[in-house]
């Protein structure tokens, strides 16, 4: 008798959980998908359940306040809005477009085309999808033609800036109302010392003017690697003092050395040679302008 009980324990617990495991595999997913397909209502008590409370749903009545009156508003089956809350019709998507050029969001869509065409010409579309032409722009590869004394323009050409001898300069020393001006030296110092022969040097001569006489000429020698500022000093004074009517005073009183040439065919013009490091400075001018020379000299030595 003992042994026949608790075979039957043994029995009824295998029965139990071949039961259980049949309703777990076949009934239960086959009970979900049904009420997932067929659209079940949400199986949550109406007390627990948030979206009907919050929302609303499709057969909650709503009591209107002043009238007292329950009414059944039609809501949106998807999401639980009302739609008598929603914006009517006559308010739009705020753009004012054509029905038939609007896309599923009823919105134009307009293809804008971004390149240019190969005479450089941008086109620009309108709404209504039209393509003109617009301004037409130079290519970058040709030059912008214009005025010499434009510095935009292709064939502009600056101004040579004589960085050796400027317009305060002359200014501070005493030359008043005067004018800077260049001129093409022809290869003679003083009209009397040939240069043209000195490798690698440049002269360049500057005319100090008033508005009615040449107050200076400025003759200013830069010279190049190729040769030394020492060597072309003595080769100007050795040639200096070759003329007949000539004769080299040295007196070294400015810059690193110089020289005046005094020209008994031209007593009332003094001509002063001044050697400033890498460079060589000459000053023709008459003899009462030689105040202002002198100041333009310590002038010009302040800067080396």
């Amino acid at each position: 008798m003992r042994k026949f009980t608790v075979f039957t324990v043994i029995l009824t617990l295998i029965v139990v959980v071949v039961a259980a495991q049949v309703v777990a595999n076949q009934y239960w997913p086959s009970l979900e998908l049904n009420s997932l397909t067929n659209g079940s209502t949400n199986p949550l008590p109406n007390s627990l359940n948030l979206s009907a409370n919050v929302l609303g749903s499709d057969s909650t009545a709503v009591q209107d306040p002043v009238t007292s009156k329950t009414t059944t508003p039609a809501a949106d089956t998807n999401i639980g809005l009302n739609i008598a809350t929603l914006p009517t019709p006559e308010f739009g998507d705020g753009l004012d477009l054509p029905a038939s050029q609007s896309d599923t969001n009823g919105l134009n869509t307009v293809n804008l085309p971004i390149t240019a065409d190969s005479s450089n010409n941008i086109p620009s579309t309108d709404l209504s999808g039209n393509t003109t032409t617009g301004t037409t722009l130079p290519s970058p590869q040709n030059p912008v033609s214009g005025d010499a004394g434009d510095f935009e323009s292709s064939n502009f050409k600056p101004s040579s800036l004589n960085v050796y001898l400027n317009q305060d300069q002359l200014k501070s020393a005493g030359f008043t109302n005067t004018t800077l001006e260049t001129e093409d030296f022809d290869g003679f110092l003083y009209k009397t010392i040939y240069t043209q022969d000195l490798k690698d040097l440049k002269v360049f001569k500057n005319v100090i003017k008033s508005a009615d006489s040449i107050l200076c000429k400025v003759y200013i020698i830069d010279i190049g690697p190729m040769n030394t500022p020492k060597d072309v000093y003595d080769t100007l004074k050795a040639r200096g003092s070759e003329g007949l009517d000539v004769e080299i005073n040295e007196t070294n009183a400015f810059g690193d050395g110089s020289f005046f040439m005094n020209d008994s065919r031209r007593q009332n013009v003094a001509f002063l040679t001044v050697r400033f490091g890498n460079l060589i400075y000459g000053f023709s001018y008459p003899k009462e302008y030689h105040p202002q020379v002198q100041n333009l000299i310590k002038l010009l030595d302040m800067e080396f």
